[in-house]
């Protein structure tokens, strides 16, 4: 995130929501290498959209820019070189001097740019220390994955548990070093960046003192920090809609006749649910898998239900007819969009075991762990 100017005077008026202040911050420096396309721009994220605050050239004589970024609020942003190099900023009140390498000029070009430097006030100060944590996060993953591909294992299964290992150990690292900034820079506005990558739930006592800090700044943080607890509170909720043990939401989709079918209808067997879609590769060759798990478990105690996310009723009926599936299948009319976010998934195929009582079992399950999940349900 990015810093931001001194706060003009708040104008509030006496409707339901807040009109933000315009404020700006200055951010200048000097680019090592450039060339005559290359632009400076500072963006903010909204979810995949990036939100452009400013452009500005580089001088092709001194090899430097000066650029004026407007917002309205504080928090994070990005400042991009030329699409070569980037760095997180906190705007609020804090003019900014950064320098960049800029252009790669080795002659094998590899995407792993040097860390960038933020000269500006105590918010990015922290935020220079948590994006050295992303940069040698990443630096310690290459080093990491590198030293566990030397090691001589028995078989490929075996190194890849060991390489995990050692990645987790990286990340409960990165953990412990965000629990670290939280602590001791809760003055800060922009400890707003390490406090969202905290866990809601295992850090809680952390994370609520820290924002209980940033919304007694002012009604402008009180808002903020308002938003952010109810979006990590509908989370929690919807996390818990999901867990295990919990009895699994229902669904709305139809069969090929254009009946509804719903999964309380299985109720009373452990039940396999494939999310899935004619265009999804992985999915597709999980299929065989699928039919030598369905031929080996007893059709009275277990059912399997694939639902197609395909937002084409006609591709789903044929790839249905070309897999020829012996178990039941069912359609999502919308492409999957409410079912992915009541799922909270992504990626498909994305497979789920229920048991006798319609409540999830296990989840994210793949090949033999789906045989094992089912077996662990009849057991229950």
């Amino acid at each position: 995130m990015r810093p931001l100017k001194k706060w003009a005077l708040w104008v509030f008026i006496l409707l339901p929501f807040c009109v933000f202040a315009q404020n700006t911050i200055h951010i200048s420096g000097h680019v090592k290498f450039i060339d005559e396309t290359m632009k400076m721009s500072v963006y903010r994220r909204i979810h995949f959209v990036k939100d452009t605050l400013a452009i500005a050239n580089i001088d092709p004589v001194t090899q430097t820019y000066s650029i004026d970024v407007p917002f309205d609020k504080p928090g994070l942003a990005t400042l991009d070189c030329g699409n070569w190099q980037d760095v997180n900023i906190w705007l609020e009140d804090e003019d900014l001097d950064i320098d960049f390498r800029g252009k790669d000029t080795a002659k094998i070009v590899i995407k792993n740019p040097p860390y960038v430097y933020i000269r500006g006030g105590r918010n990015n100060e922290l935020m220079n220390l948590v994006n050295f944590d992303d940069w040698n996060y990443y630096q310690l993953m290459i080093d990491l994955a590198q030293k566990a591909n030397a090691v001589q294992l028995a078989d490929e299964s075996q190194k890849q548990a060991f390489s995990m290992k050692l990645y987790d150990a990286n990340a409960d690292n990165s953990e412990r070093w965000t629990r670290y900034l939280v602590e001791h820079y809760a003055d800060c506005s922009s400890v707003f960046v390490p406090v969202k990558r905290l866990s809601w739930t295992r850090d809680n006592e952390l994370v609520v003192a820290t924002l209980d800090r940033l919304a007694a700044k002012s009604d402008l943080w009180a808002q903020m920090v308002g938003e952010y607890r109810a979006e990590k509170e509908a989370k929690a909720a919807k996390d818990a809609s999901i867990a295990i043990g919990a009895v699994a939401p229902s669904i709305e989709m139809v069969t090929q006749a254009g009946e509804k079918v719903n999964l309380s209808d299985f109720k009373g067997k452990v039940l396999v649910v494939d999310f899935w879609a004619s265009w999804c590769g992985p999915c597709r060759k999980e299929i065989p898998k699928m039919k030598e798990l369905y031929n080996n478990f007893d059709k009275t105690e277990v059912e399997f239900l694939s639902i197609s996310i395909d937002s084409d009723r006609g591709k789903w009926l044929k790839a249905k007819n070309e897999e020829k599936m012996p178990w039941s299948q069912a359609w999502v009319e919308d492409g999957g969009i409410k079912v992915m976010d009541t799922y909270m998934f992504s990626g498909i195929p994305y497979i789920i075991v229920l048991d006798k009582d319609g409540k999830i079992f296990r989840k994210h399950l793949r090949g033999d762990a789906i045989r094992e999940a089912v077996e662990e349900a009849l057991q229950q």
